[in-house]
Formats: structure tokens, C-alpha cells, sequence
């Protein structure tokens, strides 16, 4: 007997053997002698991610056809992070599931086989550890180790980079990726005093229980795309230093997200072009617009602004280079969402009432402009409902969040749901196309469609009408998993 259980593209068939059937005695003699105590039988195999969860003391309401009797049922299933509650209908089981991408499907089968998948995932924890049912073939998905460069400052200047940060430390907290550092831009010239915000790369880590590094980076303008700053006080390279050491110690190749400006990985990237060769996995470039041929006398995106050498350094490097034009075009005054620029909006209170109040006060004290360094006492006061309210009735502009879930695999339905990249089915609201593209000195780039190219890429808005609806409710699903 099989159980199957359709979850992204992955079929898993859980098997009932008859061999763990005696099991199931003794799992309702425990639950008989426990339920009055409200115990729990829990069984988890980190290795493998897989996890079968008996709550005794949960109830569901079990209602039978053709009468009005109900009564409770005490078995609540988890397996690989798909929730399972238990209805009866005469001799049939309704599993109603649902994960984090959201939405409910119902699978119907025998009684007697969801108990014997319940023990066969005892057992198999108990006699064979880091056996994996389905097609798994006993591997378990790898972390995507991730470097993130941003332009996160306090006070902040768009609160844009602390929804990101979020972002990426709620798929860190997920399993999905490796979270190796943070690098924050040296504030330019323009930031009013403003500091790189350490406090809430602290505050996360402590939401998420990690401990990712920080580096801040260089203040050195580039000279030219090839400029590596042989001249730059070693201060002014530690957050240099921290790339090259990210990308020299990692097992694995590692995917880099740039937010803000491309100074500092440009000019890591010119210092060691062979380590970014076989150790850089690919580089998420948030910056420029995506119009097909720019005018030299466009307007240029603002990230691009902040370095132009280095913006166009990124696309002389070898390794894979994702790009994410935030717009398709500066011309117009109007933020729309268009198929070449990634920007899309939505009203805060769409999501922040949603958010655990740790994240909330993460956000409130980033609202809140505040420079003190009271960070931890803030995440443990309590929240600021009033300062919430208003914010939350405020839009916020949004650029990176894609290229966040594509690193890690992901991609978003036209409904908003997170699927998996090899789901066939999915109808993404968004692609990567393979293109040929060309960056002058001037931060003026131009691109034609190549599918041969097999390193470079633009992103691609599939679904303009869907696009922004779809990106906030992934977002928000995203986001309501950190603790």
C-alpha cells in the first residue's frame, strides 16, 4: 500500500508495510494512556528532513455522511513540512494539507494505510536511519549558500533593504539556503550621516538563531571597470576581504545577491577572476533598466548611479550573472510594473499584522528611525501598535524578491503560490532569458535575446497583470515563517 503525496514536483510514495502494522498497538495504547495529559509522540530525522508528528491531545472535528453525529479524532500528521489533518468519512480518511506556499489539496484513502504510514515512518526512524521514501534517492535538497550585499542603513534611506534582509534570513531559517555573510555598502555621499545597519543584520540573527558575519564595504570610488584598489588602505578592503574568504572557504559555489552597489564584488571579482570562475555560482545584479537598447543620454537607475565602473565590471565577470533591471525604463514618472524591471508594490498592512511580533518589532524599530543601540531591549518591549498602524497604511516599493526564491530553486505562480523550479505546470509570473547583453563604461547597457547564452540572463515579467498580487503573497508566505 501506498500513500502519494503530491508536493511541488516531488511525488513521495510512503510504504505501509505490513512489517510495522504491530506498531500502530502500541501508538494508541499511548495515545489512550496520554490523551488525558495532553501528550505527544514525536519523531524526526534531521538528516533526511523527513518528520511524522502524533499530537494526542489535538481534536478535529470528524463529521460522518448520512448523520449529524461528530466526534474528535487525536492523530495530526507532519511529513516534510505538509501538514495532515485526519477526517473520517465512513471507512475513507480526508487528508487536508497545506505548506507554506499556501492553499489546500485533499488526497482520499484507507484508514489502515495512514496508519501504516504513520508507523512506517516510526519504524523507519527507529531501524534505518536517513531512509528516504519516493524519489528522493536519499539525498536531501543542499543549502544554497548565499552572499548578500545590500544597502542597508540606519536611519534607513527606502525600508526596501529591511524587507529583503527578512527575506533572506526567512529562507535561511527555512533550510533553503546557506546564509554565509552579509556585506552592507559604505554609505554614499548623499546618506546624511547614516551608518551601515549592523543592528538589524543582530536582530535577525537572533529571530532566525543564526549568526551570519557583517562586513561593511569600500568608500574608495572605482577609477575604471578594471580598477582593484591596489592603493585602498586595508580598512577600506575588509568587506573585499570577506568575499574572496566567503568564496575560498565554501564547499560549494555560492550565489551573491547584489542590492545596492556592485563596488565591492566588482572589484573581488577583477582581484580573483578564477575563484569567481569556479566558486560563484551565480550573481543576482538589482540594478539598471531593462529596455532593450538605452539611449547614452537615458537616465540611469539610481543603484547604478552609485557605481558605474563596477555595475559595468559585473558583466565582464566569469560566472553566471543574473540580472534584475529594476525598471524597464526611467523615462516615465509612473512606477509601473513592466516586463523588463522587476519593481512592484504593495500596502505594508497587507503583511505586517500577519508577521510573528518579533518581526514586527524588527520592522517598528526600523520604522522608528532609531539610532540608539538598544536593538535586543526593543525585540524584547512591547510593540509599538501605533507606529505600526501608520506604517502599515503606507505603500512600499519592491524590487529584489525573486531573484531571493529563484536562487534557492523557487519561482512564483501567476496565484502567488512559491513552487518549485522544475515544477512543469507552474506558469511562473516571471523567467530568466538568455541573453547576450553589453555594459559601456557609462552604466549604458544593451542587450538582444541569445539562447545559446549560457551565462547570461535577464529577468522577465510574464504576467504584468498578475505580476504584483503574486510577488506579495509570496512574500508574505515567505515572511510569516520566521518565528
Amino acid at each position: 500500500m501506498h500513500l502519494k503525496i503530491k508536493q511541488e514536483n516531488t511525488r513521495y510514495d510512503i510504504a505501509a508495510s505490513k512489517l510495522f502494522y504491530p506498531l500502530l498497538l502500541i501508538i494508541d495504547a499511548i495515545a489512550f494512556l496520554s490523551k488525558e495529559k495532553g501528550g505527544k509522540i514525536e519523531w524526526i530525522n534531521w538528516k533526511t528532513g523527513m518528520c511524522v508528528f502524533i499530537d494526542l491531545s489535538a481534536s478535529v472535528e470528524m463529521t460522518r455522511p448520512r448523520t449529524t453525529r461528530t466526534r474528535t479524532c487525536s492523530r495530526c500528521i507532519l511529513f516534510n513540512n505538509v501538514s495532515l489533518n485526519e477526517m473520517e468519512f465512513d471507512n475513507t480518511i480526508r487528508l487536508d494539507y497545506r505548506d507554506f506556499k499556501g492553499g489546500t489539496k485533499v488526497e482520499k484513502i484507507d484508514r489502515r494505510t495512514v496508519l501504516g504510514m504513520t508507523a512506517a515512518g516510526l519504524a523507519g526512524g527507529i531501524l534505518w536511519p536517513g531512509l528516504v521514501y519516493g524519489n528522493e534517492s536519499g539525498k536531501v535538497k543542499k543549502k544554497t549558500p548565499v552572499l548578500h550585499v545590500t544597502d542597508l542603513f540606519r536611519p534607513h534611506m527606502d525600508p526596501d533593504d529591511h524587507w529583503d534582509l527578512a527575506c533572506v534570513y526567512s529562507l535561511a531559517y527555512r533550510g533553503d539556503i546557506e546564509l554565509k555573510g552579509v556585506l552592507i555598502d559604505h554609505p554614499p555621499a548623499n546618506a546624511d550621516g547614516r551608518n551601515p545597519d549592523i543592528s538589524a543584520v543582530a536582530q535577525m540573527n537572533l529571530i532566525a538563531g543564526t549568526y551570519v558575519p557583517v562586513a561593511a564595504g569600500s568608500g574608495l570610488p572605482m577609477k575604471s571597470r578594471d580598477d582593484v584598489q591596489d592603493y585602498a588602505p586595508a580598512a577600506e578592503h575588509y568587506g573585499v576581504g570577506m568575499v574572496l574568504d566567503v568564496l575560498r572557504k565554501s564547499p560549494e559555489p555560492v550565489v551573491i545577491n547584489i542590492l545596492g552597489s556592485s563596488r565591492d564584488i566588482a572589484i573581488a571579482g577583477k582581484k580573483a577572476p578564477g575563484l569567481f570562475e569556479s566558486k560563484c555560482a551565480a550573481i543576482y545584479l538589482n540594478a539598471g533598466t531593462g529596455s532593450p537598447e538605452m539611449s547614452p543620454a537615458s537616465k540611469l537607475e539610481y543603484n547604478v548611479t552609485l557605481e558605474r565602473y563596477g555595475f559595468a565590471a559585473i558583466f565582464d565577470l566569469p560566472c553566471p550573472v543574473y540580472w534584475m533591471p529594476c525598471f524597464e525604463q526611467l523615462e516615465s514618472s509612473r512606477r509601473q510594473v513592466r516586463e523588463y524591471g522587476t519593481h512592484y508594490k504593495f500596502r505594508q498592512d497587507e503583511i505586517l499584522p500577519h508577521l510573528s511580533d518579533m518581526v514586527q518589532k524588527y520592522f517598528a524599530y526600523m520604522f522608528g528611525k532609531y539610532t540608539d543601540s538598544n536593538w535586543l531591549g526593543y525585540l524584547k518591549c512591547a510593540k509599538d501598535e501605533t507606529l505600526l498602524a501608520k506604517v502599515g497604511s503606507m505603500y512600499r516599493h519592491m524590487w529584489c524578491t525573486a531573484g531571493f526564491l529563484h536562487a534557492s530553486g523557487y519561482t512564483v505562480t501567476r496565484d502567488g503560490k512559491i513552487v518549485s523550479l522544475t515544477e512543469k505546470r507552474a506558469r511562473p509570473v516571471f523567467t530568466f532569458d538568455a541573453v547576450k547583453v553589453e555594459c559601456d563604461d557609462n552604466g549604458v547597457t544593451r542587450w538582444t535575446r541569445d539562447d545559446s547564452s549560457k551565462d547570461r540572463f535577464i529577468f522577465h515579467v510574464r504576467d504584468t497583470d498578475n505580476y504584483q498580487a503574486a510577488m506579495t503573497a509570496a512574500m508574505k508566505s515567505l515572511l510569516t515563517a520566521l518565528p
